[in-house]
């Protein structure tokens, strides 16, 4: 394996232990003490700015080798993402709130497990070619898949238990 790919999954597999630690730490004991609806805001929040992902569409900002393939699906995939984000805020006293949840939280980690795996994968996309993107896989990423993770545990702490034929809301 070349140093510079031996390099980048050290340098993503570094962002997600930080992060982890951060968010088991600091960020999840808040989250996980609040209603569903006001745990899952500021990490629906931190997701708005996936706009982010816009950059690897941008000549001189990323490498011209970096593959159309890859820098479409990543920049549009995490606009999407912000927009599922956002209405699912807008939506946040409604009966909808947590159908919307569910969908923005399964599209959104798919689409960042997808960026990676045909990045590296699929297309064998050498990390030089993010230049200055280089940031957004290995420290902005690793921090939404942490998100992602805690919004479904917050989606399964508060799923309904099954007892003995009745349905009870913890």
């Amino acid at each position: 394996m070349k140093p510079e790919f031996l390099l980048f999954q050290l340098s993503v597999a570094s962002g997600l232990i930080a992060w982890a630690w951060v968010s088991k730490s600091y960020i999840w004991p808040i989250v996980s003490s609040k209603s569903l609806i006001e745990g899952a805001r500021p990490l629906l929040l931190l997701n708005l700015f996936r706009y982010v992902g816009l950059m690897f569409m941008i000549p001189g900002v990323v490498s011209s080798q970096l593959p159309e393939e890859f820098a479409s699906s990543a920049g549009w995939g995490d606009m999407i993402a912000a927009g599922l984000a956002a209405l699912t805020l807008l939506l946040s006293n409604t009966p909808f709130f947590k159908a919307s949840l569910w969908i923005f939280n399964l599209f959104g980690l798919i689409d960042l497990l997808h960026g990676f795996y045909v990045a590296r994968i699929v297309l064998g996309v050498n990390p030089a070619d993010f230049r200055s993107a280089f940031i957004l896989p290995t420290i902005y990423v690793p921090l939404l898949i942490c998100s992602h993770i805690m919004i479904f545990l917050l989606l399964l702490q508060r799923a309904p238990k099954i007892d003995f034929g009745r349905v009870e809301n913890k």
